[in-house]
């Protein structure tokens, strides 16, 4: 799991920019991001929450896993994962359930929910 201190900077940083030495010794503004994260299939399952048997980028149904190779299937929508996630502060059993509902597991802040311009899937 990610240090919650570090994300926060990283939230910031991502944003407003932050004091970086560049290889010649000159400080300069930075923006950190994280632009991709490479993992295998029980690796990207873990960081992008979704249960073993699914695919961590698209909803496609588990039976068709590996058979339908689709390149223009949508996308798991962001943003009604955020709004799982966000169930979190309401209750456990509307976090459970809303989390079901978009195909992820219960985690009660991912690494990269905070994080600036990141769509993990």
């Amino acid at each position: 799991m990610a240090d919650p201190i570090y994300c926060r900077a990283h939230d910031v940083a991502g944003i407003h920019g932050a004091a970086v030495v560049s290889g010649d010794g000159i400080i300069r503004r930075g923006h950190p991001i994280l632009a991709m994260y490479v993992g295998d299939y029980p690796e990207q399952l873990l960081v992008a929450c979704c249960k073993n048997g699914t695919c961590p980028q698209c909803v496609i149904l588990r039976n068709h896993m590996g058979t339908d190779t689709d390149p223009f299937r949508a996308l798991r929508d962001l943003q009604e994962v955020l709004d799982a996630l966000d169930q979190a502060d309401v209750s456990n059993v509307a976090f459970s359930r809303a989390c079901r509902n978009v195909g992820i597991k219960p985690v009660r802040q991912p690494f990269w929910s905070t994080l600036p311009y990141v769509n993990i899937f």
